[in-house]
């Protein structure tokens, strides 16, 4: 089971069950059936390599590349920070972790090979939970680390637990404006008092200190990633099939690509969207306090890049480039108006989590439709891939979906 599905950790303290809340699910169009499709024609393996060259070099690599990019730009930030405990200094650092959430968002749909996980998926070194490791996310835990000298250089700090380093890590220490800690009074930076012996100064410190060696590990595992991309996993990539030691077919390739664009469901629509709106995973009208980022507010922005990644992958690129994408390949076996409802799909997906007005919390609290809906057209979305998409195209379902009644 991939990382972000574990949702018994301390980001989810309340039951698995499901809310009351009434869902009216969207009519997802007619079945894509009749002379459309040709049922002789098949996908051949030269075409599904072609488009898993062209989005593993022209979309994923790009993206990973350009995480790194900013990922190099946030350790320099939190340096300068760390240096002068100025508020300019932390605006700044709080820019460049905004930025580098951006492209680790988009990122998140790209889990195969190297940032997948190690011993469930082809190819997975688990570089994705060193850089990002939410839903794991534990605020005390983290101020446990700020009290105690492990956080002080990154060789200590990097054999710490995954939750304790990474950007959701990063987030807290630079957002949090209290200078008090989230741990029980039981909890021994509090029983002890050294969590008070810090005072001010003491607990600003640390988190800057802190920040800018979570941020130094983050970049290290980027440019790990990239370089893993660039030497070995792209061309294992397009050569599924063809001579690469991951994929024995190309059909596998395509599969792996496919089973990460189902982070779409698990952990957007589900887990960023369905919890907090109290559709799924919360016991009251909503939980608000469940969204994915609570320091920074940027849980609606996370959900908009997720979307966009997708968008990439299906389409080959951005819109209106003419890369070989899953688009392609449906219309080569004459899916044309499966592939225009996919695209409707995405785009009202889009337009439904653009609509919602101002950060995801307050949204949930003052404007809960919004995000209902939100999750109703993501699920229109969900519905077409986990149907029609992988059928026609004769894709395997993520093992962690194969049942789902959506």
């Amino acid at each position: 089971m991939k990382r972000y599905l574990v949702l018994g950790t301390a980001l989810l303290v309340t039951s698995c069950i499901e809310s009351s809340t009434n869902v009216v699910w969207p009519d997802t169009g007619s079945a894509d059936t009749g002379p459309s499709i040709d049922a002789s024609a098949q996908t051949s393996a030269d075409d599904v390599r072609r488009v898993l060259a062209n989005v593993g070099g022209n979309v994923i690599l790009p993206t990973l590349r350009e995480f790194a990019t900013r990922a190099r730009t946030l350790e320099a930030a939190t340096a300068a920070y760390e240096t002068s405990l100025s508020d300019a200094d932390r605006d700044a650092a709080r820019t460049a972790w905004r930025n580098a959430m951006e492209m680790a968002q988009r990122a998140e749909l790209y889990q195969l090979g190297p940032a997948a996980p190690v011993g469930t998926t082809l190819g997975g070194t688990g570089l994705r939970d060193e850089i990002y490791s939410w839903p794991l996310v534990n605020r005390c835990r983290v101020d446990q680390e700020t009290v105690d000298p492990s956080h002080a250089s990154t060789e200590t700090l990097r054999v710490e637990a995954i939750n304790t380093r990474g950007l959701s890590t990063i987030e807290y220490l630079l957002f949090e404006s209290s200078l008090n800690n989230g741990c029980p009074p039981t909890i021994s930076i509090n029983s002890m008092g050294t969590w008070a012996a810090l005072g001010e100064m003491g607990v600003r410190t640390n988190r800057a200190r802190y920040a800018h060696n979570a941020a130094t590990l983050v970049r290290e595992r980027a440019d790990e990633l990239v370089t893993a991309w660039e030497t070995e996993f792209l061309a294992q990539l397009s050569t599924a099939g063809s001579g690469s030691r991951v994929y024995a077919t190309a059909q596998d390739g395509l599969n792996a690509l496919s089973d990460a664009m189902f982070y779409l469901e698990d952990a957007t629509r589900d887990a960023k969207l369905g919890t907090p709106a109290g559709v799924m995973n919360c016991m009251v009208t909503s939980c608000p306090d469940m969204i994915e980022s609570p320091w920074a507010d940027v849980s609606r922005e996370n959900i908009v890049a997720n979307i966009r990644a997708l968008r990439g992958v299906y389409l080959g690129g951005e819109p209106g480039t003419d890369g070989q994408g899953f688009d392609d390949l449906l219309r080569t076996i004459g899916a044309n108006d499966l592939d225009s409802r996919m695209q409707r799909a995405i785009q009202g997906s889009l337009n439904a989590v653009d609509a919602i007005e101002g950060p995801l919390g307050d949204a949930v609290r003052n404007r809960n439709a919004q995000v209902v809906a939100a999750y109703d057209a993501l699920t229109v979305l969900v519905r077409l891939m986990k149907t029609e998409f992988v059928t026609v195209l004769d894709l395997e379902l993520p093992m962690h979906v194969e049942g789902d009644n959506d």
